[in-house]
């Protein structure tokens, strides 16, 4: 069991003794920070927070290390977080709040072929959030549904650090000699791609889209399941402008980002933290056309749209290169809202609510 412990050793609560949390959440690696950066601003003098990444193997194993524990409080994060987190407070019967950032529809994507078992997991979710003594929720279409049943229904937004992708950073010349270690030219425009490797980010399309631009280069940082799969398409398809960075730090990642010219992505679904961190950034951005219509994307005309054919995101590509990099006053204030700084200000709320 991974643990990663965030405690403010000055604060004290009632009867000499800190307030102990423990936050379960999917296990992402670096893909997905967006619960340790909350969880590392999480410095209200009562909090004591230990950080639990839980996998499907280790499932029964963390249970009843958590129920060893002394505990005064679980927050559940979906998928497998969630359901876990319900099974502790029925057990341990200790307050619960349930952190419910992904849609069902997305764990049902990236699970092809494991219907049963995923449909397991989102019964034992809604049973989950029935017992919850607090619900934090991002998608606005849950928020309204669950609004509608209980009182305790928090909205919030996922997060970014992001001073670190709006200002240049110490790191600027250590990302600028990455990127030439890894042959990438300087002066020929660069695509990047951040994230993970799984089917419902389409990442097929974006590399067969790099046939129809051989003065571009593609960079790619993250990983995932899909990664010996597009290693093969990329000698498949001969391509030799499309480049694997692996995973790289949060703060690498930011500097890299401002050394490219177009953030794309192809994942169909409105709320993206990387298309948050690229237009922080001052990239110019490319999505799907199902994104930019939706109305739950506020960023429409900061962003391209683009079909799912890999020659229309190559012309789309070219057509958002051809335009001037746009970062004005209204989009900082749309970004802001995303900042981790704000967005752990509820979770600290509901916590001291609770407790």
């Amino acid at each position: 069991m991974k643990i990663i412990s965030y405690t403010n050793n000055d604060s004290e609560i009632k009867e000499n003794r800190k307030m102990k949390i423990v936050w379960l959440k999917p296990a992402k690696g670096q893909i997905s920070i967006g619960r340790k950066l909350i969880a590392e601003r999480l410095r209200d003098k009562n909090i004591e927070l230990d950080m639990v990444e839980c996998s499907g193997f280790r499932f029964f194993k963390i249970l009843l290390e958590i129920l060893s524990s002394d505990y005064d409080l679980v927050i559940g994060t979906t998928h497998l977080g969630l359901v876990l987190g319900g099974l502790v407070k029925i057990i341990k019967k200790i307050p619960f709040i349930t952190d419910f950032v992904d849609e069902y529809e997305l764990l049902f994507t990236k699970n092809p072929g494991l219907y049963p078992i995923v449909l397991a997991i989102v019964l034992l979710e809604e049973l989950s959030l029935k017992i919850a003594d607090a619900v934090i929720v991002t998608p606005q279409r849950m928020f309204v549904k669950l609004s509608r049943d209980r009182v305790m229904v928090f909205k919030t937004n996922l997060c970014i650090d992001l001073d670190k992708f709006l200002y240049s950073g110490h790191l600027e010349d250590h990302a600028r000699k990455l990127l030439e270690r890894n042959g990438i030219k300087q002066k020929q425009p660069k695509i990047i791609y951040v994230g993970g490797f799984s089917e419902v980010y389409n990442l097929d399309i974006l590399l067969e889209s790099m046939k129809y631009l051989p003065d571009f280069q593609l960079i790619m940082i993250g990983g995932g399941r899909l990664e010996n799969k597009l290693n093969d398409l990329k000698k498949e398809l001969n391509l030799k402008n499309v480049y694997f960075l692996g995973y790289l730090p949060n703060d690498v990642v930011a500097e890299v980002m401002k050394l490219c010219d177009v953030g794309v992505t192809l994942c169909e679904v409105p709320r993206q933290l990387k298309i948050y961190e690229y237009l922080a950034t001052g990239l110019r951005v490319v999505v799907p056309e199902s994104v930019l219509s939706s109305k739950d994307f506020e960023f429409a005309e900061y962003c391209t749209g683009t079909k799912m054919d890999a020659r229309d995101v190559a012309e789309n590509i070219k057509r958002a290169l051809s335009m001037p990099r746009k970062r004005d006053k209204m989009l900082v204030r749309l970004l802001e809202k995303y900042s981790c700084s704000r967005v752990t200000e509820k979770y600290a709320r509901v916590v001291r609510i609770l407790f």
